[in-house]
């Protein structure tokens, strides 16, 4: 009985064994053989951030014919990233470089296979970043009311192809008012754009600069004109007693609107509104006068010299 289970432990150690192997043999990859070349060439070797190369590895064995088809061939880079591995095709494996972190900088791509010999050993592609060319500024809105308020800004940084360029150091300034970013250098979204906001009493140019490159925007703040008071009044000559009526609806605001009216008789007796009436108790001259408020709270007066005399009765 011992032996039919020391033969059972066999068997099964035996299958677990092969079973491992097996595995391994299955992650191994098949590798260049020894004396193999490999000759890189990359197209283009000179791409800007976010642009890609093609990597292209041909492979020999040291007898000049083509590596065998599925011969891994490894890739790395310590700029940007490549594709791991690619296997060859007629001697041929083409792996994908790509600029996608954003780094600028000459990329070092190393290529390897079991022992083959590499050529160049250090492979090499060129990464720029586009040049900018202009900022074009925008505020929104670009005319404030009468008293200021607050203009967003947006700035958004093009090559010279009007490509948008992200990640752009860009600093605002304004002639005047307060700018959120409080002088802060800003960077460019994905969209090429920064955004600020400006606050400001009265007109004001803000700035953008990036290296070289400026550009600008100027936000205007409306001025208000005074309102102008007239008004008339009929009878002309009245009498005592007699009512008065004064019509101010000459009064005008060219760049907004009256909102008040106010009165004073010369008697010590005041109204409002843009229409009133009042009667006189004593004859006498009295100095009539209106101020009138346009919706900026500026005003205006006038006054006109009236004449109050008694009833023809009471003169004789």
């Amino acid at each position: 009985m011992k032996q039919v289970y020391t033969k059972f432990f066999v068997f099964g150690l035996t299958m677990l064994l092969g079973i491992v192997l097996l595995n391994h043999c299955k992650t191994v990859a098949f590798t260049a053989p020894d004396n193999a070349d490999l000759k890189v060439t990359i197209n283009p070797q000179a791409i800007m951030v976010g642009e890609q190369s093609v990597v292209t590895v041909v492979g020999y064995k040291a007898s000049g014919a083509p590596l065998p088809d599925g011969t891994v061939i490894f890739f790395t880079s310590d700029i940007g990233s490549i594709d791991p591995r690619a296997e060859t095709t007629a001697g041929i494996a083409q792996a994908l470089f790509r600029s996608d972190d954003n780094r600028t900088g000459i990329a070092h791509i190393e290529i390897s296979s079991g022992n083959a010999d590499v050529s160049p050993k250090i492979s090499t592609v060129t990464i720029t970043a586009p040049a900018l060319a202009q900022l074009v500024c925008t505020a929104d809105p670009q005319i404030l009311p009468v008293g200021g308020g607050v203009s967003n800004i947006r700035v958004i940084a093009y090559t010279d192809n009007m490509t948008v360029l992200k990640d752009i150091p860009i600093l605002l300034a304004g002639s005047a008012g307060m700018l959120e970013s409080g002088g802060r250098v800003l960077y460019t979204n994905a969209a090429g754009e920064v955004r600020d906001k400006l606050q400001t009493l009265t007109d004001a140019v803000v700035s953008a600069k990036s290296g070289e490159i400026t550009g600008s925007v100027e936000v205007k703040v409306t001025s208000n004109s005074p309102p102008v008071a007239a008004f008339v009044f009929s009878p002309e000559n009245p009498k005592t007693g007699e009512t008065v009526y004064f019509n101010a609806a000459e009064s005008k605001d060219t760049d907004g609107y009256i909102v008040k009216y106010e009165w004073d008789f010369g008697d010590g007796k005041t109204a409002a509104g843009e229409r009133v009436k009042h009667s006189y108790s004593a004859p006498n001259s009295y100095w009539v006068i209106l101020t009138v408020y346009d919706n900026h709270g500026e005003k205006d007066s006038e006054s006109k010299k009236l004449t109050v005399n008694l009833p023809p009765t009471e003169e004789n």
